[in-house]
């Protein structure tokens, strides 16, 4: 490796050391400021989610704010929409809406079944629902009423 390529490796910003937004505002390329952005701004938006979409609104490519969007859905809010709907490129937002209507794509975010997780898998009430297992009471949806049938 030539003394030449060391050094352009060696001035090439390193993503691991971006952790906050003034590390991306000291950045002058452009394209590797916009990959700041989508990195923090999904760190930001794990606790700050208004914060995050801040910083995903300074993204210029077109392209990686998209990806940035779908990342805060996956990453953050995967049972919603409201990343998708901001994404421009089709086939980015196709795949967003995929990952929003599985839920078992993203487990470890909504309910994963551990011991310490009170949430079951997949996120909701669980197989037995909301009631328990019970299902509708009698004659309302569920089975019909116990007693003497109807005489017609």
């Amino acid at each position: 490796m030539s003394l030449l390529t060391l050094l352009l490796l060696a001035c090439q910003p390193d993503p691991e050391s971006w952790h906050v937004a003034a590390d991306c505002e000291s950045l002058s390329d452009a394209a590797v400021q916009d990959e700041c952005w989508l990195k923090v701004s999904v760190e930001v938006a794990k606790t700050d989610q208004a914060a995050g979409e801040a910083l995903v609104d300074k993204i210029q490519d077109p392209l990686v704010k998209d990806y940035a969007w779908h990342s805060l859905t996956r990453d953050v809010d995967p049972t919603s929409y409201k990343y998708c709907e901001k994404i421009e490129n089709d086939k980015l937002a196709d795949r967003c809406r995929v990952l929003v209507s599985r839920p078992h794509l993203h487990p470890h975010l909504i309910g994963d079944g551990a011991a310490d997780d009170p949430r079951p898998p997949g996120g909701g009430k669980g197989p037995a629902g909301p009631d328990g297992g019970k299902g509708p009471p009698p004659g309302e949806n569920g089975p019909p009423p116990e007693g003497p049938e109807p005489k017609d």
